[in-house]
């Protein structure tokens, strides 16, 4: 008896948009998938586009894992670039899509939809703000302009609006490019995914000769010179700051045009509600990426979490489904690694401000512990804070240093979505060997130190 095959459309190249297709096409024959993507491009690796930008990554061809034709060629997946979905119509099963190549319209029947939509950058809406040297960072097409444009006209001073991790990432990226560059952050400090106090120690390794930092700062307008930025004028400040270039980096947000236009729900995150099938109100139709709301394990509320990883995962989850299994993807941690300036800073769970927000009411420590043993190469301090409730219950850490900080992060995220507490965690039986890791691993320190704080 033939099986009665069934399309899914996938919307969006973007990493979910991928791993839901080729999860389907690994696991079942019955389907027929097209993808489709209005950019030119699928399967970037835009975490990468830094590096691309300052030229360790010299070919951006590097930074694509497939094109169009080699995914269709491995996974049987019909793709269309430069093809957007402008409609979708639940009731009829259709979608209608623009071909942006050849400007005609059409329309396409669907029984299952993928929104891999993925996020689009904030813009400040400024005077100035449509000058030709004012640029984003989202996708593989606004490096290319950024970086051409740098190799064009070689700019000597840099504006970056937004101290979060992908501005601290490029204020290091046009350092070591040889501009002068000047950080703008309109709270009251960098990397705000962590505690006041331990940014305030991360910002004390940034170079202050070849960078600037302007916090609780407010750009009120985009000074030019015809269509160019020439510079910026901050509220509260009287002189203006001259540019060569901006860089905005103030977030970004969840790409949910066509979310809204076709009744599916649309979380207070301001992202589209899944279950943790990644189903979303409309039975037929699933979505992944970062244009979701996932559950943060630690609160059991739904956050906005945009990174590659819940992407991927959110995206095999819904494809999964879709080929007949039954996978959940639980939710997250908002765990996040950087590396700049010579340093890496992990965290993980919630920070103290947030569970101070949330009435958990939490303790804290911090310790710096090394992460090696004493005299041993690479042997260097290790910054952590650990925080927990006052049932021992551990809800979050953060963590910045040389070495072994990857590690730690990791092992402190598997600890906490297992609910574990500082009496697990203290005793812990971690690996030890002096050029690896001390006998006391710096979690087991920071554990003891936690419980010595709950019995003072």
């Amino acid at each position: 008896m033939t099986r009665m095959r069934r399309k899914v459309i996938v919307v969006g190249g973007t990493a979910a948009g991928t791993s839901a297709a080729a999860a389907i096409a690994r696991l079942s024959d019955d389907h027929d998938i097209l993808l489709l993507e209005q950019g030119k491009y699928i399967a970037v690796g835009t975490c990468s586009l830094p590096e691309y930008i300052k030229g360790t990554i010299e070919d951006h061809q590097a930074l694509i894992h497939h094109d169009g034709t080699s995914f269709q060629e491995k996974y049987g997946v019909i793709v269309r670039t430069s093809n957007q979905v402008t409609k979708i119509t639940p009731l009829r099963r259709t979608i209608t899509v623009h071909d942006l190549s050849q400007n005609v319209h059409y329309d396409e029947h669907y029984d299952f939809l993928i929104l891999a939509t993925g996020a689009r950058p904030y813009r400040l809406n400024i005077p100035g703000c449509k000058s030709d040297n004012i640029f984003s960072l989202k996708s593989l097409e606004s490096a290319i302009q950024l970086r051409s444009y740098i190799r064009q006209y070689e700019p000597r001073r840099a504006l970056i609006v937004g101290a979060g991790t992908i501005g601290i990432i490029m204020a290091e990226a046009f350092q070591q490019m040889g501009m002068s560059v000047v950080l703008v952050e309109k709270t009251n400090q960098i990397l705000n995914h962590l505690d006041l106090e331990i940014a305030e120690r991360i910002r004390g390794y940034i170079p202050t000769q070849s960078i600037q930092i302007y916090q609780d700062s407010q750009i009120n307008e985009y000074l030019s010179d015809a269509s160019h930025c020439t510079g910026c004028r901050l509220e509260h400040m009287a002189e203006p700051i001259a540019t060569d270039l901006v860089l905005e980096t103030i977030g970004v947000e969840p790409t949910i045009d066509l979310a809204r236009q076709a009744g599916l729900q649309v979380g207070n995150t301001g992202a589209i509600h899944v279950d943790q099938t990644m189903k979303t109100s409309q039975f037929n139709i699933y979505a992944a990426g970062d244009g979701i709301e996932l559950t943060n394990l630690v609160t059991g509320k739904p956050g906005y979490y945009p990174r590659g990883s819940n992407a991927n995962k959110s995206g095999r989850t819904a494809g999964e489904n879709i080929a007949g299994r039954h996978t959940r993807f639980k939710g997250v941690l908002g765990t996040t690694l950087v590396q700049c300036f010579n340093l890496q800073i992990g965290m993980t769970g919630i920070t103290e401000k947030e569970a101070n927000r949330l009435d958990y009411h939490p303790l804290s420590i911090e310790i710096t512990a090394l992460s090696r043993v004493k005299g041993y190469p690479r042997a260097a301090p290790m910054f952590l804070k650990l925080i927990f409730s006052r049932n021992g219950r551990i809800l979050g850490g953060q963590f910045f240093g040389t070495d072994g900080i990857k590690g730690a992060t990791q092992t402190l995220a598997l600890a906490i979505q297992h609910k574990a507490s500082l009496s697990d965690l203290a005793y812990c039986d971690f690996g030890y060997h002096p050029s690896l890791s001390p006998a006391w691993d710096p979690l087991n320190i920071a554990a003891r130190a936690g419980l010595r704080r709950l019995r003072s």
